[in-house]
């Protein structure tokens, strides 16, 4: 019956929370929060309800509710998940000594039997003094190389680093088959693959009877963790040579023979059969039937003629391309609605094309209208520029060709690709807006730079640093990057300067004043008569007093360490070449739609009166631009007609 109580009030805050979270009540959302940390709830419907919240509510809201969950792990000794919830922090925390001390004592814990991990924290610089966002890939790239761990290489095969050298930054590898590689860190993160510490290679290493036993009982998970580890297709000889020191060659028919059917029905196991009958482990699972289905009857071609797609308006014209599978398909389509719509094809043409899906049809598109209607062509080309929210894929398409093109400035391309990259509504796309940038190593990214000055590269590291998809090795070079053309931004982007003006300093000192000299001590005398009350597991009012003023505490040291960084801006330092911390910008869409902002910082941000703070979005969108300049806004092309200051 107590379980079941228990697990009725778990169920009860987590509705609370969710709906919290959906009606934007952020301060009453991490006070639930704080519940549920206290309700021991598992640590998976944690993650649950933070990803739900991801990039959703103010970073100081989810730096805090993963500053108390992380608290609540390491009393509980579970290092391993406080580690994961540290590193989340100090993806939306600004940097901060305390948190790298944390993740320091916490790699610590986890790393006890490494003897050269004080020395290892001390060369990435966690918790020595520099920032998280240059240390922490460098911790990374430490930790995969310790001594011991498995690594393969795709001609040396399976292997062991012997010695991790953290004074030359070098890694000594020993091969299964005799061979030696010492080579820099920077290299070995290129050519090697990392095997997971619960995979094959580990487990041949360290627990071979388990291994042994588990090719008895279930081969094919053998075999699905030896094709984790690899990482890329496998021949069924590879298979065999490959795990020949768990199997037998006599052994080998009746242990593949059982394997094949348990791989049958893996998710994470794929089979391919051309060229050449190999399979491969997939990170994201596929669906596989549970027995084997009928056979599907063969889906009829869709061809379409003209005269059907005469008398079609609009949005039936899009439908019925909607119902094209194939590419020869929306082939076939596209030549019909050329000779059934000789009126306004091209229109329709321009619809398809932001709202299809395929890349070779759009290519008929751009041939079509490119040669017949070459200005509605570059003006869809423009569109499809500005309306990048609203048709990503289409916009994906226009990355992929825009040197072609001759569209977009670089810069331009660059921002607005990291903008898709921080919004968790394009997460299907991001993958390959990743892929984008890296490419070519780096090339539109060099070639924005190349455009941008010194406060444009300056925005940009902002919004890198918030991109959570870029792997921390692409946003680190992106950020070499920067800092070789702008030296001075390497120390510029550890600073974490507050920008604001004297009055919103000073509200804010208030509101530090406020809090630890009225707030702080009253919640101390809640404390203490709660504490009078005697047995403190069963008190209420003792644990809700304790946990707002460790709210209370986290908030007014996050002010104390903004309010020390902050820098404040006066009329003689804004610009108006360009929108800046302190601009008033006028934005105007030419249909009488008229909207002024003012740019200031996070303490003077008062929306009703059109007054915002740089960091938010949309100002991250607009500094930067200059009179002329296009943005968009609630799905409108919006033009900026004007720049004045914002300062009285």
């Amino acid at each position: 019956m107590e379980k079941l109580t228990r697990k009725s009030a778990s169920e009860a805050l987590v509705r609370q929370f969710r709906t919290h979270f959906w009606q934007k009540q952020y301060e009453d959302m991490a006070t639930t929060w704080l519940e549920m940390v206290e309700a021991d709830l598992s640590y998976g419907q944690m993650l649950e309800l933070l990803d739900l919240t991801d990039r959703q509510v103010p970073r100081e809201t989810t730096a805090l509710m993963l500053q108390l969950l992380a608290d609540s792990l390491r009393e509980q000794k579970k290092h391993a998940e406080e580690y994961d919830v540290l590193r989340r922090q100090a993806a939306v925390a600004a940097d901060d000594a305390a948190l790298a001390r944390a993740i320091a004592a916490c790699v610590q814990h986890l790393y006890s039997n490494v003897p050269d991990i004080e020395h290892l924290l001390h060369k990435s610089g966690v918790g020595y003094g520099q920032s998280l966002r240059e240390s922490l890939p460098k911790l990374d790239r430490y930790l995969a190389f310790l001594p011991g761990t498995r690594v393969l290489d795709v001609d040396r095969g399976p292997g062991r680093v012997k010695k991790l050298d953290l004074l030359l930054d070098k890694v000594t590898v020993d091969f299964d088959r005799g061979a030696e590689l010492v080579c820099d860190l920077g290299a070995a993160h290129r050519i090697l693959k990392v095997c997971r510490p619960d995979g094959y290679y580990a487990l041949l290493d360290k627990d071979r009877q388990k291994l042994l036993a588990l090719a008895a009982s279930r081969p094919g998970q053998v075999v699905a963790l030896l094709l984790r580890d690899t990482g890329r297709a496998m021949s069924v000889r590879e298979l065999q040579e490959a795990l020949v020191q768990v199997v037998a060659g006599d052994a080998w028919e009746g242990f593949w023979t059982r394997a094949r059917r348990e791989l049958a029905k893996n998710p994470h196991v794929v089979t391919r059969t051309v060229p050449a009958r190999t399979l491969q482990w997939e990170d994201t699972p596929s669906a596989k039937p549970a027995s084997k289905p009928a056979r599907a009857a063969k889906r009829i071609s869709l061809d379409v003629d003209a005269s059907e797609l005469a008398g079609k308006n609009r949005s039936a014209v899009l439908e019925t391309y909607a119902e094209c599978a194939t590419f020869p398909e929306r082939r076939r389509f596209l030549k019909a609605l050329l000779e059934a719509r000789p009126g306004d094809w091209h229109d329709l043409y321009a619809a398809v094309f932001v709202q299809g899906k395929d890349g070779r049809a759009r290519a008929i598109i751009e041939k079509e209208l490119a040669a017949k209607h070459p200005q509605q062509w570059r003006a869809l080309l423009d569109e499809t520029l500005t309306g990048y929210r609203q048709n990503p894929e289409a916009f994906l398409w226009l990355v992929s060709h825009c040197g072609r093109l001759g569209v977009g400035e670089p810069k331009g391309v660059v921002m607005r690709i990291l903008d898709l990259l921080e919004s968790a509504g394009y997460r299907p796309h991001w993958s390959k807006f990743r892929a984008v940038l890296v490419e070519a190593d780096y090339r539109l990214v060099q070639s924005a730079l190349a455009e941008m000055d010194e406060g444009e590269a300056e925005r940009l590291l902002g919004l890198v640093s918030r991109a959570r998809i870029l792997d921390g090795y692409v946003a680190d070079e992106i950020t070499q990057l920067v800092a070789s053309r702008y030296p001075n931004l390497s120390k510029a982007a550890d600073d974490n300067v507050v920008y604001t003006t004297a009055q919103g300093l000073e509200k804010a000192r208030n509101e530090l004043q406020q809090i630890s000299e009225k707030e702080i001590p009253k919640v101390a005398e809640e404390i203490a008569r709660a504490r009078a009350h005697g047995d403190l597991s069963e008190n209420y009012e003792y644990k809700a007093a304790k946990e707002k003023q460790g709210r209370l505490m986290v908030k007014a040291k996050r002010l104390r360490d903004e309010v020390a960084r902050a820098r404040t801006v006066g009329p003689a330092d804004v610009d108006t070449s360009e929108v800046s911390v302190g601009s008033r910008v006028k934005l105007d869409n030419g249909a009488g739609n008229a909207i002024e902002y003012s740019i200031l910082g996070p303490w003077d941000a008062d929306p009703d009166n059109g007054v915002i703070s740089y960091l938010s979005p949309f100002a991250q969108v607009l500094i930067g631009r200059k009179v002329g300049d296009s943005v968009e806004m609630d799905g409108q092309p919006f033009r900026i007609s004007a720049i004045e200051p914002g300062l009285p």
